[in-house]
């Protein structure tokens, strides 16, 4: 397999931008809305084969830098200034600051969950990208296997054969079988002798010796084959455990981890690349059409468990989307949050925690999607009562109005489809987001 870069990387994000931005679904409700949601934003968020094949806006993920980027438009009257508030995450630059001070062995990871908006990687890979490159590369974190379509800012990931993924519906807020999806909320079935996985990191996603680190449960009867660039292949065969259970091999940053050989279903939830030597890991956890509701599903005690094994220092919560696209009453997505940031301080107590109420959303008129506002004051609302800080999408981007804005700029910051940003866009949001947060 040749191995690619982050210059080239731009190309990937191109190739399976239309897929992995292309969106979100909106699960049907029966709750009459506070505010009614409007048809054109609903069927802009619906998947269709049309929206799937599309492509992106046609803008070089490599060329989302600083110094290409305009800055961001001031915001509109009466909106806030600074989008952030809340807590201020004392914990999270504690450890930072000692990456800072090489007095740290263990990497700092942020754990960041969410919709599309996360999926694609672009938005997390902002936030990445600076505390990499003052703090250290601690790689690439969390890797999805056998999903497509599926874009990383730092590997380049290939599925061949029949794969299988469960959920069949991942977005879906009921649970599906026995709720056990890892920490992703998905979990990938190679099918056959034929079905191959590959990941290799990009040029300058990290250097010296890797963990790769595969979360599998392989049932009595089935194998599969590890193998590290060129080193002696490793069988894992099943047992009766029923847990998560995991591998780790060690190679260096040039090294493609293959998963082959495959008989019976064994299931994988992903895979972890680190670096040996201790730094920044941004853990990017998105599902298309996810809402708060979706991680709901998942069961309980084996997400807890995921999510205190990765042991995070921040943890990024950012839905809202398909919930304002939705009819979903403002309550029932105060509930669902509130009941995921709960689950989540019982699993890392007292972890550092940021909010982000969704971005903006356009109307076919140009003006914004009134939901937008409602449920973000519930994301604020919900971190005061939490203690987690709050970053405002809608307000970062300028208030009311604001995604106009942005899909009018030029280079366009936000796609026509009314919903998702440009690769552009969302690299000035993460900026933006860095900023406000004081990061």
């Amino acid at each position: 397999m040749t191995r690619g870069s982050l210059d080239s990387s731009a190309d990937l994000g191109l190739a399976l931008g239309a897929a992995v931005l292309a969106l979100t679904c909106a699960a049907s409700s029966t709750r009459a809305p506070l505010v009614a949601a409007d048809p054109a934003v609903a069927a802009a968020v619906e998947p269709s084969p049309e929206a799937q094949a599309s492509a992106p806006p046609a803008v070089s993920a490599s060329a989302a830098t600083a110094d290409a980027i305009e800055p961001l438009p001031p915001p509109a009257a009466g909106s806030t200034p600074n989008p952030a508030r809340g807590a201020r995450l004392d914990g999270f630059r504690a450890a930072l600051a000692e990456l800072g001070r090489n007095a740290r062995t263990a990497p700092v990871v942020v754990l960041w969950l969410g919709d599309s908006h996360t999926h694609a990687d672009f938005w997390p890979h902002a936030l990445r990208a600076p505390l990499q490159a003052r703090y250290g590369k601690g790689g690439p974190g969390f890797v999805s296997l056998g999903i497509k379509p599926y874009r990383h800012s730092l590997v380049s990931v290939k599925v061949d054969g029949k794969w299988r993924r469960e959920p069949t519906n991942p977005a879906a807020s009921a649970r599906f079988k026995d709720g056990v999806f890892g920490l992703s909320g998905q979990r990938a079935i190679p099918l056959g002798a034929d079905s191959v996985a590959r990941v290799t990191l990009l040029d300058g996603a990290a250097s010296g010796r890797m963990r790769f680190t595969l979360l599998h449960r392989t049932p009595s009867g089935a194998k599969f084959t590890l193998e590290l660039s060129g080193d002696k292949p490793r069988t894992i065969s099943g047992t009766a455990q029923s847990d998560i259970e995991r591998v780790e091999l060690q190679g260096d940053a040039r090294s493609t981890l293959t998963v082959t050989g495959v008989r019976g279903e064994p299931e994988l939830f992903g895979l972890i690349v680190e670096s040996v030597e201790p730094g920044v890991v941004v853990d990017t956890v998105g599902i298309n059409g996810a809402r708060a509701a979706t991680a709901l599903a998942w069961d309980a005690q084996s997400f807890a468990a995921q999510v205190r094994a990765r042991a995070p220092s921040l943890v990024v919560v950012a839905y809202g989307t398909n919930e304002a696209a939705s009819t979903l009453a403002a309550a029932r997505y105060r509930a669902h949050l509130s009941g995921l940031v709960g689950r989540i301080a019982e699993a890392v107590p007292g972890v550092d925690c940021v909010l982000v109420g969704p971005t903006d959303m356009a109307l076919p008129d140009g003006t914004s999607v009134p939901r937008v506002a409602e449920l973000d004051q519930v994301v604020e609302s919900v971190a005061a009562e939490s203690g987690c800080a709050y970053f405002s999408a809608a307000r970062a981007m300028g208030g009311p109005g604001g995604f106009t804005t942005w899909m009018t700029k030029s280079p366009p910051l936000a796609a026509q489809d009314r919903v998702h940003l440009t690769a552009r866009g969302y690299d000035a949001l993460g900026r933006a987001m860095s900023a406000a947060l004081g990061l």
